[in-house]
């Protein structure tokens, strides 16, 4: 997803069209891609982290090395079947793809999810959240987006399905939670923040064109209370509805705002510093 340099977005919270001309984003060959990761004009590189030694067949991230495909380890007939089909989508976004240009952050924390269905599903979960006016505004799983926030939290993703239920850190998802104020930039109140993710196909693409989001740079690098706009796919995680703050208000265990979320993200920049949140408890 290439950005403009020249042309940086406001840190804003209001309505953003996606871009047009130069702002667009194109598919490119992985070996072409540009650096997503951008401080304040400085790109932030990689550290060592490389791909896995056999890595994938140039140009495709269908299957990766260690033999995990797109499905994971689920069968064709369990819901993570279709849903790590998204989870794992890997390909740049273009610009003739369906860009939700009203999906804020506070839409996508008031969207409400369904339970988790017995089956694959066989559509894109569609859902309706609300802006910060508190215009309706509908959300899609075949759409992509891009939030505006600050860092609350960074940590590795646990032992999933979509991964093949993967202890190699390499082959695991980060997951990264994005408040919309810095009041809640912290990890105690996750229950206000949408979770993002980057996925080791994503994570691959970066390290071929020599930039690096492992999971440990990026916790280093993405401090609590840093200004960020983040993009990629939407994908409500339905499986989660419990630990949701929309769906399960009474719950006993709540750490996210919604079930819905980027993931895969395809494109993180830094807007601004590292500030002094609300959340230092």
């Amino acid at each position: 997803m290439k950005k403009n340099p020249t042309t940086p977005k406001p840190p804003t919270k209001t309505k953003r069209q996606h871009p047009a001309g130069a702002g667009s984003w194109s598919k490119t060959a992985i070996s072409a891609k540009t650096a997503v990761v951008v401080a304040t004009g400085a790109v932030v590189t990689g550290l060592g982290v490389v791909a896995p030694a056999k890595g994938p067949t140039p140009g495709s991230l269908d299957t990766l090395a260690n033999g995990c495909s797109m499905t994971g380890n689920a069968t064709p007939k369990q819901w993570e079947f279709s849903a790590n089909m998204l989870k794992n989508r890997w390909e740049m976004p273009s610009a003739d793809d369906n860009f939700n240009g009203d999906a804020t952050i506070a839409v996508l924390a008031s969207a409400p999810s369904d339970p988790k269905p017995s089956s694959p599903n066989s559509a894109p979960d569609s859902k309706v959240g609300k802006n910060e006016q508190g215009k309706a505004v509908t959300i899609s799983e075949d759409q992509t987006a891009e939030i505006d926030g600050y860092i609350a939290y960074v940590k590795p993703g646990g032992v999933e399905s979509c991964n093949c239920k993967s202890q190699d850190p390499q082959y695991m998802d980060t997951h990264i939670y994005v408040s919309p104020n810095l009041e809640h930039a912290n990890q105690h109140d996750k229950q206000f923040c949408v979770i993002v993710e980057v996925t080791p196909r994503v994570r691959i693409e970066q390290v071929q064109s020599g930039h690096d989001w492992s999971t440990s740079t990026l916790v280093s690098t993405l401090k609590p209370g840093t200004h960020v706009h983040i993009s990629g796919y939407l994908f409500d995680d339905q499986e989660h509805r419990p630990n949701s703050l929309i769906d399960s208000p009474n719950g006993s265990n709540i750490w996210r705002a919604s079930c819905w979320e980027i993931h895969p993200v395809t494109d993180i920049q830094i807007v601004g510093p590292s500030a002094s949140s609300g959340g230092s408890k």
